[in-house]
């Protein structure tokens, strides 16, 4: 059985979003990021973790 954590985006990314966000564009910039994990960890959960991380830090750009 696999471990639930497992698919959540990186619990590390996930909280220097929250750290680093400006408060009123957390909720938009994270509820993106978190249904694009969503859809893309259903055929490829390494994928989406990747891309989890890679728009955290792409949204400071």
């Amino acid at each position: 059985m696999s471990d639930p954590s497992n698919h959540l985006p990186p619990h590390w990314a996930n909280k220097f979003l929250e750290w680093y966000c400006r408060p009123d564009l957390l909720e938009e910039i994270q509820g993106d990021a978190y249904e694009l994990f969503e859809r893309t960890s259903k055929e490829n959960l390494s994928k989406a973790k990747r891309q989890f991380i890679w728009n955290v830090v792409h949204s400071f750009g």
